[in-house]
């Protein structure tokens, strides 16, 4: 395995060489990228807005001073943790400890009484972004984005948190970028990183020892375990054997042939983002993941010049004015995030070149502290079985009425639908913990806000049929799968054939 993961980190080296020469084939040949230029800025800053629209409705049940995780308990732990580090003399980035003081900063600046009014300010600033793009703006976005991120805690760790981050700053780059050099050194930049994206996942699925992903029956389970199945998941899981194996061969050649998209050949950026743009279809045809498929397509049109027929002549023209010193500011920040990428791709699989060592501690802080070059490995490893967490309250200690979420599954007759691009982000928690998590914190906090009767807390979930205060609380571990055929509902549930360590009889 670890040979084959060498192999794997040494093809994705190639490719981080062959994205450098396309660039500097595009260069020599004059091709430009200004129209995808406007529309991965105008896409991207879109995709913020609506982020912090689904943020703003959800913030003051997820972190607001009577939510799940009020926001003064996690910059008190930021703080402790850091001044931990210092008693005990352990080293710190400066990097790191710079951006936690900024969040620091910025939250008693704001106040914790005002995560939504701050949530609804940001979405207004990205639509200004999104009509009049700028450097500036970008910076902004993923400076506010970084801070609240850090203030959300455990209900925005997901991967694709990350993955707004670093196309934030790389769209700061590309909106900089006015002359023709520095926009397609930017664009191919933010080529690298779609590329990462899907040829990285793909590597990572056949790397990481799932025996299922090597006899193509990944997506037998997948459409009935995935965290939140859409109204069509049901039927396509119900598909024949070998239509699951030609789809799971199909979906991993697409994500490993997107390796050729760097490739300065005529058309192959075109059938490379067809094959992106088909694959995030299909996922969001099947199950919701926020604003991640969206964005995915968004920053793939850095596949397509201005020659390109996939590319509408818009009203939009080229920036008029650059200067020398702008273009070279672009092209060396560009450098050192062509070093990061390339040391990311040497490093993506259980396989290690170790060429590039001596960057590894750029990489951690690129990473961790910055939220770029991250590692991209959705499904790397499928759900057997599904399992879901039901939530239970009492009002007289003895009867129990099962609280409902708005979009995770639960209710054994019903099959929900999420509005496009919209991030539940307690329910997508709920079903991470049903998966094996242990130890959450957060948890034990909502069980005890909805023994309070906290109204920011349960607007999270469905309306409940008696506003009266319960006491007790309970949660339920069940398997779920879909309903066979008539006299069943959508869904059967049962226990689990093995009692749970953490749910079960355990009563709040």
């Amino acid at each position: 395995m670890a040979q084959h993961s060498l192999l794997w980190s040494l093809a994705l080296l190639a490719a981080a060489a062959c994205s450098i020469l396309s660039a500097a084939v595009d260069m020599c040949v004059g091709e430009t990228h200004f129209s995808a230029r406007a529309l991965i800025l105008r896409s991207v800053a879109v995709t913020f807005a609506i982020n912090w629209a689904c943020v703003a409705v959800q913030s003051r049940g997820l972190i607001g001073p009577q939510g799940i995780l009020p926001l003064a308990l996690t910059l008190r732990d930021l703080k402790a943790n850091h001044e931990f580090r210092d008693r005990k003399g352990l080293k710190t980035p400066r990097s790191s400890r710079a951006m936690a003081r900024l969040t620091l900063w910025t939250w008693r600046a704001i106040g914790e009484a005002n995560v939504r009014s701050t949530a609804w300010c940001c979405c207004g600033l990205s639509l200004l972004v999104a009509a009049w793009p700028s450097a500036l703006g970008f910076a902004l976005l993923y400076l506010t984005w970084y801070v609240y991120k850090r203030a959300l805690n455990a209900f925005a760790n997901l991967q694709w948190d990350s993955l707004l981050l670093e196309a934030g700053m790389l769209c700061t780059l590309l909106a900089a970028a006015r002359s023709a050099t520095a926009c397609t050194a930017a664009v191919h930049l933010v080529r690298s990183c779609v590329l990462r994206l899907h040829c990285g996942a793909g590597v990572a699925k056949l790397t990481s020892g799932d025996p299922r992903w090597a006899a193509l029956t990944a997506l037998a389970v997948h459409h009935e375990t995935q965290p939140l199945p859409t109204p069509l998941a049901p039927w396509l899981h119900r598909l024949p054997m070998w239509a699951h194996r030609l789809a799971t061969l199909a979906g991993l050649a697409i994500e490993i042939v997107t390796i050729v998209g760097v490739l300065p050949a005529p058309f192959i950026g075109e059938a490379t983002f067809a094959a992106v743009v088909a694959t995030q279809a299909s996922i969001v045809m099947s199950g919701s993941f926020g604003y991640f498929n969206y964005l995915s397509i968004f920053l793939a049109f850095a596949l397509l010049g201005d020659r390109s027929l996939l590319l509408p002549r818009l009203w939009w023209t080229p920036p008029t004015s650059s200067s020398t010193l702008g273009t070279a500011c672009v092209l060396i920040a560009v450098v050192p995030c062509t070093a990061l990428y390339i040391t990311r791709a040497a490093q993506y699989s259980e396989g290690r070149c170790r060429w590039f060592e001596k960057l590894d501690p750029w990489l951690r802080t690129a990473e961790h502290t910055f939220h770029v070059a991250n590692r991209f490995s959705l499904f790397s490893n499928m759900t057997p079985q599904r399992h879901e967490l039901s939530i239970e309250l009492s009002y007289d200690g003895a009867t129990w009425c099962e609280l409902e979420c708005r979009y995770k599954v639960g209710d054994v007759r019903r099959l929900k639908l999420v509005p496009p691009m919209h991030m539940p982000r307690l329910d997508w928690r709920l079903w991470l913990l049903a998966q094996g998590g242990r130890g959450a914190p957060w948890f034990d906090a909502l069980l005890r806000r909805l023994l309070e009767g906290s109204h920011d807390v349960l607007a999270l979930l469905e309306p409940l049929a008696t506003p009266a205060k319960p006491v007790a609380a309970r949660a339920r571990l069940w398997v779920y799968r879909y309903g066979q055929g008539e006299g069943e509902p959508r869904w059967v549930r049962q226990p689990p054939e093995k009692r749970d360590e953490m749910f079960g009889d355990v009563v709040w």
